[in-house]
């Protein structure tokens, strides 16, 4: 009886560390400003993350030329669009990191990153990469992450 007591114990422990290990400490979600959009219209495309409490993400827009890796976007050109500018962060605070001896721009808690652009057809296709950096502030604890991000939609006119 023990044994099989102890078997079970074991099995549960580990599909517990399992699980720990697959769930990452961010969730991300892609959306476009205006649910119908027709061309001609601009609009933004709105990349959030919510992060768990002890991690963060470094902004794309940095100020040093050493330092911890910043979010970076990758759009694959189509015809049905036009970028306007850049990918712009959304509330990052700034701190001093002793590790590189370096301001950097992050978000802890909640990420947003906007992108505007111009619909050039009636129907929008955006596809691209968003790369970023996560870090525990806790235990220094960092880890790589490349995601890929669509926006598809019919539009009307």
């Amino acid at each position: 009886m023990k044994i099989i007591n102890l078997w079970v114990l074991c099995t549960m422990l580990s599909s517990a560390v399992l699980t720990a290990q697959t769930s990452l400490p961010a969730k991300s979600d892609f959306k476009l400003s205006k649910e119908v959009v027709k061309k001609g219209d601009e609009v933004t495309l709105i990349f959030t993350m919510k992060l768990s409490n002890t991690w963060k993400v470094y902004s794309n827009i940095q100020n040093y030329d050493m330092g911890p890796l910043p979010a970076s976007f990758s759009f694959e050109p189509h015809p049905s669009y036009e970028l306007l500018g850049r990918v712009m962060p959304v509330g990052s605070k700034k701190e001093y990191e002793p590790v590189f001896e370096v301001d950097v721009n992050y978000f802890g808690k909640r990420a947003e990153f906007r992108q505007r652009i111009q619909v050039c057809s009636d129907t929008l296709l955006v596809k691209g990469t968003f790369q970023y950096q996560l870090c525990n502030a806790l235990d220094g604890r960092c880890t790589y992450i490349t995601e890929e991000f669509e926006f598809n939609t019919a539009t009307k006119n």
